[in-house]
């Protein structure tokens, strides 16, 4: 992976890219689909596709999910044909980039904004020219560390579905508290016909390795959506 130019390396910074437009809806019925993720977020916020990139002394997490955005965040406001940028640095504070992001003529703008780009950075000396491989190797060799998905920390939007019997509720907490996981808010929907009820937990910040592990043990069918920090 290329390093970012010089600049970038001088502060920590953090970059949300929104797509206003949802993700395609998985089958009806499965672990992700609407139906299960019925009911109301707790954190009242709406479903954005981001991908979201975070550079510290740490190194850099790259990231692309579906994410919960609270309803009073910047991103929130993204509808339509728009998409948006969020870029957030020490020196800087947060910068947001808002524009249409479909169409004729905001993706010709796009394509030739690149194009344009390219050439200048070639004319600049800051990339060498392409390889026979068609490869524009970088002029700046350092490495850059990234890290793991499993180190990065955020709360979670959890729904369970589980028997609607004694002890559940209980075993799934328990489950949670051996790996370090902090349940913030918790409700239950009311049984269905079949005699299980789904549980909706928001938990607080955490890694996602040792949350990972949690539902592995708690060996439920469960919908995880991570929530961007207001």
């Amino acid at each position: 992976m290329e390093t970012p130019p010089t600049s970038w390396r001088c502060w920590p910074w953090s970059l949300s890219a929104c797509r206003s437009t949802p993700p395609p809806s998985p089958p009806r019925g499965s672990p992700t689909s609407p139906r299960s993720t019925s009911g109301p977020p707790p954190s009242s916020g709406s479903l954005f596709s981001l991908a979201i990139g975070e550079r510290d002394e740490h190194g850099v997490g790259l990231r692309v999910h579906p994410t919960l955005v609270p309803r009073g965040h910047v991103l929130a406001g993204v509808q339509g044909a728009f998409n948006a940028v969020l870029v957030q640095s020490d020196a800087l504070g947060p910068s947001l980039y808002y524009g249409r992001g479909a169409g004729m003529m905001p993706t010709a703008v796009a394509v030739v904004s690149d194009i344009l780009e390219v050439a200048r950075d070639l004319l600049a000396g800051l990339y060498s020219r392409p390889g026979p491989t068609g490869q524009v190797p970088s002029a700046i060799p350092a490495p850059i560390a990234l890290r793991p998905l499993a180190d990065v920390v955020c709360a979670h939007y959890l729904r369970f579905r589980a028997p609607h019997v004694p002890g559940v509720l209980g075993r799934v907490a328990a489950c949670l508290g051996r790996h370090g996981v902090s349940i913030r808010r918790m409700s239950q929907e009311t049984p269905s016909d079949d005699g299980s009820a789904a549980m909706v937990m928001l938990t607080e910040p955490v890694a996602d390795g040792p949350l990972a592990a949690a539902l592995v043990e708690a060996a439920l069918p469960v919908t995880r959506l991570r929530l961007l920090a207001d």
